[in-house]
């Protein structure tokens, strides 16, 4: 369950990086919204928060050894699932944040009980 968190809240930190770009934010809201700066902020001390998450689950998981090795593994196996889905299907990253970001909450919650 906790594996689950520690991928669940990489992909989350991840979208979220990834939506704080100017880039890939016009591509999700289809060039109608102008970024604003303070959103572009929050996202990425979202991202630094769910990486931070995932890091704590997994060290508490597997141990600090294998911890930081699963945690590195999440965040190399989602990178290209976050690549893949801007480049196919960008507008579904938004609702999988939000998702993905739960899931891995209520994992890391449920883990810790």
């Amino acid at each position: 369950m906790n594996a689950l968190a520690t991928f669940a809240l990489a992909y989350a930190g991840l979208s979220a990086l990834s939506q704080s770009m100017a880039r890939h934010h016009a591509a999700l809201v289809a060039y109608q919204v102008p970024r604003s700066p303070r959103l572009r902020i929050a996202l990425r001390l979202g991202a630094t928060a769910c990486w931070l998450l995932a890091l704590a689950t997994a060290l508490r998981h597997a141990g600090v050894a294998q911890g930081v090795l699963l945690w590195t593994g999440a965040l190399a196996v989602m990178a290209p699932a976050v690549m893949l889905q801007l480049a196919y299907a960008p507008r579904t990253l938004r609702p999988g944040t939000g998702l993905a970001s739960a899931a891995g909450l209520l994992c890391a919650l449920l883990g810790a009980a």
